[in-house]
């Protein structure tokens, strides 16, 4: 059976089980991320694209293009909540998440492996939006001191959070949008 690629906004074709470099484009990863975080379970929708801004603003400096495009896989796979992740059989879904970021983040010029800076920032932003973004807060999560980066959070409309992700993104890879380094 010939797989299927995913087609995207700017006309690409990414096969997710041999994703190559030319087929991730920074516009994509833009408009893919413009879902919402926590399955749209917010009294808001809080967009991927907003979380991770904040994410790279709240990691360690040298580490803010790992974060701002730490949920680059879920640009093309789509936004996987945790409890969903970690069912055991989701072996398959996580280790394609796992390469398509790897992928995803070598395509800018990176390493290819999420920093522990960034994944620390991840889990405080995972906090801090359930407190803010639930009406009651869920179980998984405890109050905490706001990281020293705690915006109040007003999630911003779709379209406003891809500009500001695209904006961030050319600040610190030092490029226009046309797709990256």
């Amino acid at each position: 059976m010939t797989p299927t690629p995913l087609h995207t906004f700017t006309g690409r074709s990414l096969y997710l089980q041999a994703p190559t470099f030319d087929a991730i484009d920074i516009d994509d990863v833009a408009r893919g991320l413009r879902q919402p975080r926590f399955v749209a379970q917010t009294e808001e929708l809080y967009t991927v694209l907003e979380h991770s801004v904040h994410v790279s603003y709240l990691c360690e400096p040298e580490d803010a293009r790992e974060g701002l495009l730490h949920d680059i896989a879920e640009a093309f796979l789509g936004d996987q909540s945790r409890p969903l992740r970690s069912i055991p059989g989701c072996f398959v879904l996580n280790a394609l998440h796992a390469h398509l970021t790897a992928i995803g983040l070598q395509r800018f010029g990176l390493s290819g492996r999420i920093p522990e800076s960034v994944r620390i920032a991840d889990n405080l932003m995972c906090l801090h939006e359930a407190h803010e973004l639930f009406p009651i807060p869920p179980s998984w999560s405890r109050p905490l001191e706001p990281p020293m980066y705690a915006p109040r959070l007003q999630p911003w409309s779709a379209e406003f959070a891809r500009r500001r992700f695209l904006e961030r993104y050319e600040e610190l890879f030092q490029v226009g949008t046309g797709g990256g380094p």
